[in-house]
């Protein structure tokens, strides 16, 4: 269903296509997600940002189209194959 932010008189709109998973959550209950998210109707893009519990509103985030998640998954592969786990480094 598209949606519109809270309070907001753009012409922005956005699609949960599909939720696929929550990565973290902050104190304050706000969600960090993977999820296809169609923005304004277009075509449907991998999409990890911040959400509020009703998803009415949306911190700063990051979509990749197909091409760029598929390079994503191979250099995320290629560094856990040769390193230690993140968990825990600086």
């Amino acid at each position: 269903m598209q949606q519109k932010p809270n309070g907001s008189d753009s012409d922005f709109s956005f699609d949960i296509k599909r939720h696929i998973g929550v990565l973290s959550t902050t104190p304050r209950g706000w969600t960090k997600e993977l999820n296809l998210v169609s923005y304004n109707g277009g075509r449907s893009k991998l999409d990890i940002r911040l959400w509020s519990e009703d998803h009415q509103k949306m911190g700063k985030g990051i979509t990749l189209v197909r091409e760029e998640a598929d390079i994503l998954y191979a250099l995320l592969t290629n560094m856990r194959n040769k390193e230690a786990p993140m968990r825990g480094q600086r």
